[in-house]
């Protein structure tokens, strides 16, 4: 969900977000809630009056990359935290996944939220990321996760961005998806992306 960022890199004050965070909640409220609640009367007469199943829901999307330093400790410090209270207050069963991880932005994703993993690499370094969850705390999505690389290539762009799919990647994906799966107490889900 919207979290106060713009793709301009434009972000809201603590001040101006409690209106965009009621928002969310009547966006949960529209898939979960019961017929009887103002959103839920709007879904089922809409034709669909059993509530949806929702069991997650993510705060934002790389939120370090649009606003750069400043959206960054925003999200941090006040809009990923404001979330978090106001959807574990009203729906204490979802799962809030922030924008970001322990390990790739190195955030402290305070408790009980999760993290958001996304990794763009070489198979080589997929290969290595067999047990790089077996020690985590915190729960985490790997919401992102594809070998786009040659091992010693370069960037994200130019040459060195290999052409999807290839067989060295898919080894490199498949070794890091077994070390996720073996870690599915603490990892929710992975999402295989191409480019």
């Amino acid at each position: 969900m919207f979290a106060g960022l713009a793709l301009n890199g434009q972000f809201l004050t603590a001040e101006q977000l409690p209106p965009i965070i009621a928002d969310a909640l009547d966006q949960i409220e529209f898939i979960r809630g019961p017929v009887t609640s103002k959103w839920g009367a709007v879904r089922a007469s809409l034709g669909h009056p059993a509530p949806f199943k929702l069991d997650y829901v993510e705060v934002g999307n790389e939120d370090w990359l649009a606003g750069g330093d400043p959206g960054w400790e925003s999200y941090k410090a006040y809009r990923f935290p404001m979330f978090l209270k106001a959807i574990n207050a009203a729906y204490p069963d979802i799962e809030v996944i922030a924008s970001g991880s322990t390990r790739a932005n190195n955030y402290t994703i305070p408790p009980p939220g999760a993290g958001d993993y996304h990794t763009y690499a070489t198979p080589d370094s997929l290969v290595d990321e067999f047990d790089y969850f077996d020690n985590e705390p915190v729960k985490h999505l790997v919401g992102e996760m594809a070998a786009v690389h040659p091992n010693g290539g370069l960037g994200w762009s130019g040459p060195g961005l290999m052409p999807l799919p290839w067989w060295g990647g898919a080894v490199g994906e498949a070794v890091s998806l077994l070390g996720y799966e073996r870690n599915a107490d603490r990892i929710i889900g992975a999402c295989y992306v191409s480019s």
